[in-house]
């Protein structure tokens, strides 16, 4: 959904917190036409990115995720 982090992200320690926040600063970040997709309600980000976790004794997948009701937001699909 996003484009344009620094490649150098991948290669920095993660306990290097100087490191990663400079490398985030050079990225160029941008929303792809599927993030486009998604914020318009006309694509669905987890029909491309299963779950399958326990979250708080709960067993989530993608047949029983929980969701915000797009009637309640004032959206529509």
């Amino acid at each position: 959904m996003i484009a344009g982090l620094n490649d150098g992200l991948r290669s920095i320690d993660p306990n290097n917190a100087k490191g990663r926040l400079e490398a985030f600063r050079r990225s160029r970040l941008s929303v792809t036409e599927f993030g486009k997709a998604v914020l318009a309600y006309k694509a669905d980000f987890s029909d491309h990115n299963p779950i399958n976790r326990w979250w708080g004794g709960t067993h989530l997948t993608n047949d029983n995720l929980w969701r915000w009701s797009p009637a309640v937001t004032g959206h529509s699909t």
